[in-house]
């Protein structure tokens, strides 16, 4: 009789090892079958935090335009100077340049400036005819005011 103990043979050993690094993928999906109401749950609610939130943020609206001058190149001199004003200007000779390009840019940025639309609007009392129009009235001709946007009487 022989008290030797039993070596394993490598076989057996290199599959018990790799035995225990194995995903079972039916136990994966029992584990989140089990708490899906859970995570329906979790998903929904914050689902509807997000539509209050939203919901309660105020409508706020913004449009822009980009305004250009027409431009004219003019004729003579004055198309003259304004090509070469700048290759003049390098050589230290001053040319009669147009005045005009100054204005323009600062019409531009008073046309862009939110000063300038706020008492523009509030000047004219037009500020319900831009928000709450809702259909114009041909037979009194007068504008139809939604009464459901929230602008004071005083304005109206």
């Amino acid at each position: 009789m022989n008290n030797e103990p039993v070596q394993p043979q490598p076989s057996q050993v290199q599959h018990s090892e790799y035995a225990d690094d194995e995903i079972d993928l039916r136990e994966l999906f029992g584990v989140q079958w089990d708490v899906k109401w859970w995570i329906a749950g979790l998903t929904s609610i914050a689902a509807v935090i997000a539509v209050v939130y939203a919901l309660s943020l105020p409508n706020i609206y913004r449009s822009e335009a980009l305004l250009a001058p027409a431009s004219s190149d003019g004729g003579g001199l004055a198309g003259l100077a304004a090509k070469y004003g700048g290759l003049a200007s390098l050589a230290g000779i001053s040319l009669p340049g147009d005045g005009g390009s100054d204005k323009t840019g600062f019409g531009l940025e008073v046309m862009i400036s939110r000063a300038f639309i706020q008492q523009f609007i509030e000047r004219r009392n037009i500020l319900a005819p831009l928000v709450a129009a809702e259909a114009w009235d041909a037979g009194s001709g007068e504008l139809v005011i939604n009464e459901r946007i929230n602008i004071p009487k005083n304005v109206r």
